[in-house]
């Protein structure tokens, strides 16, 4: 069974301005000289497994690799959608160099889309 979206210029406008938001705080993380690099692709404090405390935000490393959820949480499209455009050439492609059983994103290659998509 295919289906297929018309998406209107308006909604795709609105996904990016999104996109652009969520992405706004990320930009503006700077590390003092001198100070030691945290591992900023995780929430500061203890969080339980995935789940993030209210008020914490998830910033993207600079590079290295984020899985699904962490895409999905910087670009706001479900799942289903997420991998229908991985199928037609629209987001990235993920990586198994990690084992079979997990799939990972190239955080260069999200960037770029995030780049590409806002204009």
């Amino acid at each position: 069974m295919r289906i297929e979206l018309d998406i209107s210029d308006e909604l795709v406008g609105r996904i990016a301005q999104a996109v652009v938001d969520r992405m706004r705080p990320m930009q503006s993380v700077s590390v003092p000289s001198g100070a030691v690099e945290a591992d900023l692709s995780r929430p500061a404090g203890p969080v339980g497994r995935g789940k993030e405390q209210k008020g914490q935000q998830r910033v993207m490393p600079q590079d290295g690799y984020l899985r699904l959820k962490d895409v999905l949480a910087i670009i706001p499209v479900s799942k289903s959608t997420w991998y229908k455009g991985v199928v037609d050439g629209r987001y990235p492609k993920p990586t198994k160099k990690f084992g079979s059983r997990i799939t990972a994103w190239d955080v260069r290659d999200i960037r770029s889309l995030l780049e590409r998509v806002a204009g």
